[in-house]
């Protein structure tokens, strides 16, 4: 697959919605895009693992209460202050140090999510046993810890459609971000999904470029998207999934790999 300039294409987006919603902006929109290095969708390793969530939460806390505190980057992530210099390369290191510990940034490490799920991984056994490449990616590249403002910019309305079944319609704004999540999955070409979030559950299975549009699990137990087993399903923090739903879980990925 052709290279993916995913930041250009973020920014590109973020300067049209400027343009058409001059007197709507909303606070998240006043942060810049979460930006992500091409090494994190380029595949490397043979077995790929994709984690999936909603939106980057913005982790302000970890750059002002540290010791090893840069005052600059908080006032870096703000869009009016970004498009003045688009100083995409210094912001990049410093979100790529939220996803995967940076030598020198491991205090910008977001550990509320990310450990719970590296002990989840570390659970499974064909990732014991073999080099792993691991990846995160969120649907929605706009920043902001409270989900529900997020959610004005990027859902119109959320529908039951059925037992446990939703339907979201989406903004455009949302429909355009999902172009570039979707160029990110399939040049990453990942070897499982694991999507930990319910709301991105939906959308995941109801979006036709994906699953489909509420395509059927399989008899494997999984969904799947071009032949990848797609595992939908609530966040592992804050005891969202209960551990006898987490044990179930990765008994059935185990079994899963060992039949293969």
């Amino acid at each position: 697959m052709n290279k993916i300039n995913v930041n250009e294409k973020l920014i590109s987006l973020w300067k049209k919605y400027y343009v058409e919603h001059p007197d709507d902006i909303k606070e998240e929109m006043k942060l810049v895009p979460m930006f992500y290095n091409e090494s994190e969708y380029t595949p490397i390793k043979e077995i790929k693992v994709l984690s999936v969530g909603f939106n980057p939460s913005y982790v302000e806390d970890n750059y002002l209460n540290k010791k090893k505190v840069n005052e600059k980057l908080t006032e870096m992530h703000k869009w009016g202050n970004f498009v003045k210099e688009e100083n995409v390369e210094e912001i990049l290191k410093i979100d790529m140090a939220l996803r995967s510990k940076v030598e020198g940034l491991e205090h910008l490490f977001y550990n509320k999510y990310f450990k719970p799920l590296n002990e989840f991984y570390d659970n499974i056994e064909i990732f014991k046993k073999n080099t792993v490449q691991k990846s995160h990616i969120d649907l929605f590249f706009i920043r902001g810890t409270d989900m529900k403002k997020a959610k004005e910019l990027l859902v119109g309305k959320e529908k039951k459609v059925g037992y446990g079944k939703k339907y979201i319609l989406l903004t455009d704004f949302a429909k355009e971000q999902l172009k570039v999540f979707k160029k990110m999955l399939d040049k990453y070409d990942p070897t499982i999904i694991f999507i930990f979030s319910a709301l991105s559950s939906h959308i995941f299975l109801q979006e036709k470029d994906f699953l489909g549009g509420d395509q059927q699990i399989k008899d494997d137990g999984f969904y799947h998207y071009n032949g990848v087993p797609v595992i939908l399903g609530p966040m592992l923090t804050n005891g969202v999934m209960d551990m006898i739903s987490r044990n179930r879980l990765l008994w059935q990925i185990n079994k899963f790999f060992n039949a293969a």
